[in-house]
């Protein structure tokens, strides 16, 4: 791919989710965020699959970047909430921060370890895009765990421990 089309899908994955921003705020709030958070990742999961197997020509990467660029933004869009609603008030701050901190400590040693991975299968870097797929198949199952609290009340009978 050339630095102009690469560019071009720089400015698509930005524009494209701006647009949506309204829209999936407005999903998250009358639907609830986790409602919206899982099919967002559901449509990633799917986004990077098409990314990892039809990916191989620059229209193909061009299509499966803007794809996971739009997608993803529009999960973190529509979950923005999810903290505040899940995490104890009170000590929402604390727990806010010892999540950043665990994030940070596993970035750093899942970046070493899909570099190690990389190698290991004779630096085909289609596996930095299935890798986000599965883990985004199991954030699925997990969303779905988390919907339970719904079922039982919602937010209004929730209790964060």
């Amino acid at each position: 791919m050339g630095d102009d089309a690469f560019g071009k899908s720089v400015a698509l994955s930005y524009a494209i989710p701006l647009l949506l921003a309204y829209l999936l705020g407005s999903l998250a709030v009358r639907y609830h965020p986790l409602r919206v958070g899982l099919k967002c990742m559901a449509l990633y999961a799917v986004a990077t699959a098409f990314g990892f197997s039809f990916a191989s020509t620059s229209d193909t990467f061009f299509i499966a970047f803007v794809l996971h660029t739009v997608v993803s933004g529009a999960h973190i869009t529509a979950t923005v909430s999810i903290a505040q609603r899940l995490l104890p008030q009170n000590k929402f701050a604390g727990v806010g921060a010892g999540g950043g901190i665990i994030d940070a400590i596993i970035g750093i040693f899942f970046g070493a370890a899909l570099g190690l991975f990389i190698a290991s299968m004779h630096h085909d870097y289609r596996y930095v895009i299935l890798l986000p797929s599965v883990l985004a198949v199991l954030t699925c199952f997990r969303y779905l765990r988390m919907l339970q609290h719904i079922a039982c009340g919602g937010d209004a009978t929730f209790r964060p421990p």
